[in-house]
């Protein structure tokens, strides 16, 4: 399998997992947690931030572990734990 068909593989899987918890979210914060429309904002704003931060702060703890797979690999699975914890 070529390098471009596997790339377009996870990043099919990643939005797909992506789109399959995040449009459930709100729903989520406003029926069970009774949060209101600015806190769902807030919440949602969060993931943007987190997402200009991240790569970053990412690409220094792979620069220096010198393992980026182990770190990719890593990163997922706790994000996996926290969205089963959730």
């Amino acid at each position: 399998m070529s390098t471009i068909t596997r790339l377009k593989i996870v990043s099919f899987m990643q939005f797909f997992i992506w789109s399959s918890w995040l449009v459930t979210f709100a729903s989520y914060m406003f029926n069970t947690l009774h949060f209101t429309g600015g806190d769902v904002g807030l919440v949602f704003s969060s993931l943007g931030i987190a997402s200009l931060c991240s790569p970053i702060l990412m690409g220094l703890i792979a620069d220096r572990i010198n393992n980026r797979k182990f770190v990719y690999v890593t990163i997922h699975l706790i994000s996996a734990f926290f969205l089963i914890a959730m």
